[in-house]
C-alpha cells in the first residue's frame, strides 16, 4: 500500500514526485513503466485529501465555467457518447441538474483557481522541465461518462473520491502516438489489457496511447483528478524545430544543397511514375547523401531549438510555488549564492544589427497560475542588461545548477539586484560543497595508459627512462591559471556562440539554460493535460515582446 510518506506541499519537486510514485522509487517507475505500461498503485484513502476540494470547484461554477473550453458535460449510453454542452457559461444549478441526469462533469485545468492543484503541479513542471496539466472528472454512481479513447499525453489518474472500473487496452496503431483519439469500437479492441477498480486513494499510470474507458461503480460516485504531460514533447517534435534549421544553414554553407534538381525528375518521381529506375536510384543516392550531410549541423540546431523552447517554458509554467523573500544584500560578497529556482529563469542574449549587444533575464515568478495552459499570449517579465559584462557571473550560476557558490568572484553589483528581485538567493559560505577530485573516465585512462607505455621504456639496466615524451607529458600539465568562472576570453567566446546560435535562429529567443552542463538525472523524464486540453500554441513565436524594466 503506497502511504503518503510526507506532507508534498512542504517538499521539493523531486519529494513530490517521489510522493506520487511510492512505494516504487522515481528510478524504478522510469525504468519499468514510464512509456511502457500502465501501473496500479494502491493508496491510504485519505492520501489525497484535500487536493482538490468539491467546495473549491462549486465556488468557481458559481463564477461561471465556459461550456466546452473549460467545462464539458458527456454521458455514454446504449446510443454512444452525447454530449450535453449549453451554450456560454455554466452554474452550479444547471450543472447538477445534468448530473441527476446521469452526466458526467469534466471541468479543464483546475490548477487556475485551485492552490492546492497549482502547487503540485507547479513542483513536478520544476521536476520534469516541461507543462503539466490537470483535468478534474466527477461521474454519477453507475455512470460511464466518455468512451474508449486514448490520450497523447503521459497520465496519472489521482482517485479522489469514490471508486471507479477501469478497462485499459493497448493502443490499435501502436505506441506512443501524437494524437488522441475518440473513434474506438469495442470490437476493434478485443481482449483487454489490464481490467481494475480504482479506489480513494489510488493512483493509476497510463502510458501515451493507453486505451482507457471508465465507469464509476454502483451505488458511489466518483471524483478522480487526472495530471498529465509530455504533450508534444517527443523527438520527432523536437526534430520538427532542429530540421528547418540545419538546412538553412547547410544551404547557406554548401553549394550542393542549392545544386538544382535533375531535369525532368517529377516525371520518374513517385509512386505511380516509375519508371527510369536507374535515374531514380542515383536521385535517391544523392538524397541521402545530403541528409547525411545535415548531421554536421545538428548541434548548432539544436541549441538554437532549445534556447527557444526553454524561453517559451519560463513563459508559460506555472510560477514557483513561493517567492523566497529579499535577503538582505549589504554583504553579498561574502556569502554564498545560487538561483532561488534555476527552472524558473532563463538567460537569453539578444544581439541585433546596428546596436549593442544586450542579456535578457526572463522568469517565471510573475505568471499568473490564471492563464496556465490558456489561450493567451504569455508576458512573462524581464530584466534587461547592456552589454555583455554580467554573462560570466550569470554562467556560473547556471552550471551550479542550483548549488551554492561563493559569491567572492562574481558581479556583486549584479547579485544584489538579482536578490532584491528574488531570483538569487544567499546563504553561509559553509554551504559551498567541497570540490572532489573527478576521477577519469574510460578513455582518459586509455590515453594516460598509452602515454606511460611511450614515455615509460626498458633499459639495459632494467630501469624505465623518461625520455622526451615523459617530458612533453610534464609540459601539457601546465595550465593557464583561470578564475574559477571562466576567463575574460571565455566569456567573450561564449558570447560569439550565443550570437552564432541567435543569428541561426532568425531573431527568436534564445537562452542560456540553467544546469545546461550539469543534465538530468536518470529518473526525471518532462508539456501537456489529459482530454479536453490544448497546447496548440507551442510551436507559436511570442506575438510581441514584452515589457522588459531597465535595471
Amino acid at each position: 500500500m503506497a502511504e503518503p510518506g510526507l506532507d508534498w506541499a512542504a517538499g521539493s519537486p523531486e519529494e513530490a514526485f517521489a510522493w506520487l510514485v511510492a512505494p516504487l522509487t522515481p528510478k524504478q517507475f522510469f525504468q519499468k513503466h514510464w512509456e511502457k505500461r500502465p501501473l496500479h498503485l494502491q493508496g491510504a484513502s485519505g492520501r489525497f485529501d484535500g487536493l482538490l476540494p468539491r467546495a473549491c470547484l462549486e465556488a468557481r461554477l458559481r463564477k461561471g465555467l465556459a461550456y466546452g473550453k473549460e467545462l464539458n458535460l458527456a454521458r455514454c449510453g446504449a446510443d454512444g457518447q452525447v454530449m450535453c454542452n449549453g451554450k456560454g457559461l455554466a452554474n452550479l444549478t444547471a450543472v447538477k441538474e445534468k448530473v441527476a441526469q446521469g452526466c458526467s462533469v469534466q471541468v479543464v485545468h483546475p490548477q487556475r483557481f485551485c492552490p492546492k492543484v497549482a502547487a503540485l503541479l507547479a513542483r513536478l513542471e520544476a521536476h520534469f522541465g516541461c507543462l503539466w496539466g490537470a483535468n478534474s472528472f466527477r461521474t454519477p454512481a453507475g455512470g460511464k461518462g466518455f468512451k474508449a479513447h486514448h490520450d497523447e499525453v503521459e497520465v496519472f489518474m489521482l482517485q479522489l473520491e469514490g471508486a471507479k472500473r477501469w478497462r485499459l487496452h493497448s493502443c490499435p496503431k501502436g505506441p506512443l502516438p501524437r494524437d488522441y483519439c475518440w473513434d474506438y469500437s469495442e470490437q476493434e479492441l478485443g481482449e483487454p489489457l489490464m481490467e481494475l477498480v480504482l479506489k480513494q486513494g489510488d493512483l493509476l499510470y497510463l502510458p501515451r496511447g493507453t486505451v482507457h474507458k471508465g465507469e464509476a461503480v454502483e451505488g458511489e460516485e466518483s471524483h478522480h483528478l487526472t495530471i498529465s504531460t509530455y504533450q508534444k514533447f517527443s523527438w520527432a517534435d523536437f526534430m520538427q524545430k532542429v530540421l528547418p534549421t540545419a538546412l538553412d544553414q547547410a544551404a547557406a554553407s554548401e553549394p550542393r544543397f542549392r545544386e538544382g534538381l535533375p531535369l525532368r525528375c517529377l516525371s520518374w518521381l513517385g509512386e505511380q511514375h516509375s519508371a527510369a529506375p536507374r535515374r531514380r536510384r542515383a536521385f535517391l543516392a544523392q538524397l541521402r547523401s545530403r541528409l547525411r550531410g545535415l548531421a554536421r549541423y545538428a548541434a548548432p540546431a539544436a541549441r538554437g531549438a532549445g534556447d527557444f523552447l526553454g524561453a517559451q517554458l519560463v513563459a508559460r509554467r506555472l510560477p514557483p510555488v513561493a517567492r523566497r523573500p529579499a535577503e538582505g544584500v549589504a554583504d553579498v560578497a561574502a556569502r554564498a549564492v545560487r538561483w532561488a529556482e534555476p527552472g524558473a529563469v532563463r538567460v537569453v542574449v539578444e544581439s541585433r544589427p546596428g546596436s549593442e549587444p544586450e542579456i535578457q533575464i526572463y522568469h517565471s515568478w510573475d505568471n499568473a497560475a490564471e492563464n496556465h495552459m490558456q489561450d493567451v499570449e504569455p508576458e512573462p517579465a524581464c530584466i534587461v542588461l547592456e552589454g555583455l559584462q554580467a554573462l560570466p557571473t550569470l554562467q556560473a550560476l547556471n552550471r551550479a545548477c542550483g548549488e551554492w557558490i561563493p559569491a567572492a568572484s562574481l558581479d556583486s553589483e549584479l547579485l544584489e539586484g538579482l536578490c532584491e528581485h528574488g531570483l538569487v538567493e544567499t546563504g553561509d559560505l559553509g554551504r559551498v560543497p567541497r570540490k572532489r577530485p573527478r576521477e577519469p573516465g574510460r578513455a582518459a585512462r586509455r590515453r594516460s595508459l598509452l602515454r606511460a607505455q611511450k614515455g615509460c621504456h626498458k633499459e639495459e639496466d632494467g630501469r624505465c627512462g623518461t625520455g622526451a615524451v615523459g617530458s612533453k607529458r610534464k609540459r601539457t600539465r601546465k595550465k593557464a591559471k583561470r578564475s574559477a568562472f571562466g576567463t575574460k576570453k571565455d566569456a567573450v567566446l561564449a558570447a560569439h556562440v550565443l550570437q552564432g546560435a541567435l543569428s541561426v535562429c532568425k531573431a527568436q529567443c534564445l537562452s542560456v539554460s540553467p544546469c545546461e552542463e550539469g543534465g538530468s538525472s536518470d529518473d526525471s523524464s518532462d508539456c501537456g493535460s489529459d482530454a479536453g486540453s490544448s497546447f496548440d500554441s507551442a510551436d507559436s513565436e511570442p506575438g510581441h515582446r514584452p515589457q522588459k524594466p531597465q535595471v
